[in-house]
């Protein structure tokens, strides 16, 4: 029977957690669109950074009277430096498509600012140079250059002091792996029932509970090293510049992988656990693929891990992945009781 005592309770916790419904509401109701949408929508917010930017400028070369478009101001710069490029040389230089590039070179013609004519050694390719007039009109816009160059710069390092690294190192992921591969490879996860996610206090317990089941399967129990990680995992990886990630199948947290920065340009990557029953479905793999694309973002030259000389299975991955054993100092070998190696893999 329901005593009124606990029917009060009963009402505060609705109560309560009405309130709590409530103000979540109105946090979202607060938040962009973008803002909700985060990393989903990180193609449209370049874009229209991009636009906004170039918009800016076009207004400024139109009050200044100068005939240019923020748009050529990449093939000028080329030009002007290259002097003389064939189109598929130009194409390369400005990371555009050959259709593009005679588009708009078209148009360049068209306007006298550029001149076209055929290559010497191959008259079925097509060379261009900035004309006279095209000269002229890019010391008109130098100025501009030099104004935008600073304007950009207090920008970014009042803002954003590490953007152009970071798209730098976005530019060169993607170029040995595109984006389109990257978003297959995800639903291919995906269609398996597979997410990765990054670290939430809502995980610790299961960062713990998946690295002790791991470690005492293979060696019967956690030595301090493995203690110390695993209860203080904040502490331990994530303030000192390392990220846990976790995989998701079928909505149940079944495997996990820590990376430790251990020193400027190294990196570590340990705690690595998948639920057994789980085990050859490509989980590892996509755990481990996270770990090396964090490391590489965070400018890393060299990833370690170590492992035990028993683990064939664990040895063999790794060294299929470019693992080379490398020896351990005697601090290293101290924080060990079982049977360890230690193991680099070479990212630059």
């Amino acid at each position: 029977m329901l005593l009124v005592s606990d029917l009060h309770v009963a009402l505060s916790i609705v109560n309560l957690c009405a309130i709590y419904l409530y103000l979540y509401l109105i946090c979202l109701h607060d938040m962009s669109v973008f803002e909700q949408l985060g990393s989903l929508a990180l193609a449209t917010r370049l874009k229209l950074l991009s636009e906004t930017l170039a918009k800016d400028v076009a207004s400024v070369y139109k009050q200044l009277d100068i005939e240019f478009e923020p748009r050529w101001f990449t093939l000028f710069w080329t030009l002007k430096d290259k002097q003389t490029l064939t189109i598929t040389e130009l194409a390369n230089e400005l990371r555009q498509t050959h259709t593009a590039v005679v588009q708009v070179t078209n148009l360049l013609e068209k306007k006298g600012l550029i001149l076209s004519s055929k290559d010497k050694n191959d008259e079925r390719r097509r060379q261009v140079s900035l004309s006279p007039k095209g000269l002229r009109l890019f010391e008109q816009v130098e100025p501009v250059l030099n104004a935008i160059e600073q304007a950009n710069d207090e920008l970014l390092n009042q803002h954003a002091p590490d953007l152009l690294y970071n798209l730098n190192a976005i530019e060169e992921y993607l170029d040995q792996k595109s984006m389109h591969d990257r978003i297959l490879d995800h639903l291919a996860l995906i269609h398996q029932g597979v997410v990765i996610k990054n670290y939430t206090p809502a995980y610790k317990e299961y960062f713990f509970n998946l690295n002790r089941e791991w470690i005492e399967e293979h060696f019967g129990a956690l030595d301090n090293e493995d203690l110390q990680a695993l209860q203080h995992p904040e502490e331990e990886i994530l303030d000192p510049g390392g990220m846990i990630f976790f995989a998701q199948y079928n909505k149940q947290i079944v495997g996990t992988a820590a990376i430790q920065a251990e020193g400027k340009n190294s990196f570590r990557l340990s705690m690595f656990a998948v639920s057994k029953e789980l085990r050859s479905k490509g989980i590892g793999k996509a755990l481990y693929e996270h770990a090396i694309q964090f490391a590489r973002a965070k400018g890393a030259a060299t990833l370690a891990i170590f492992t035990s000389p028993l683990l064939t299975d664990s040895l063999n991955f790794y060294i299929r992945n470019g693992f080379y054993a490398v020896n351990m100092s005697k601090a290293e070998q101290e924080n060990f009781r079982r049977p360890t190696i230690k193991m680099q893999l070479k990212l630059n």
